[in-house]
């Protein structure tokens, strides 16, 4: 019985300077946990169905660096800040944990 089931806690970040925020993707396969300064963001991601599943982070923290996360067609979408540009620039990653060295650029706003 599903209901006997102990809760269990997913993530704690005790830093006072970062807020939270959980979200869904579009496509329903996975749950975001994204936590923020207003310089610096790190998310994590929950497979939600693999029944086995546990959270994984997309990319640690990294100062001055700011990402957000989206999954469609069997990747991740990234905006982010990375490379200490201006504005936001689309990237693509495979899904998995500690990908940032793997995101590929699809999109630099700053490009023509």
């Amino acid at each position: 019985n599903d209901d006997d089931k102990a809760d269990v806690m997913l993530f704690e970040d005790l830093d006072d300077m970062y807020w939270g925020h959980i979200s869904k993707s579009d496509d329903g396969k996975f749950l975001f946990l994204e936590f923020a300064s207003q310089e610096t963001s790190e998310a994590h991601y929950l497979d939600l169905e693999d029944p086995d599943a546990t959270l994984q982070c997309i990319s640690k923290r990294r100062e001055k660096v700011l990402y957000d996360v989206e999954h469609r067609h069997g990747k991740f979408w990234i905006t982010s800040n990375v490379g200490g540009t201006p504005n936001m620039r689309l990237f693509t990653s495979p899904v998995k944990a500690d990908s940032d060295d793997e995101w590929e650029l699809v999109k630099d706003p700053e490009s023509s």
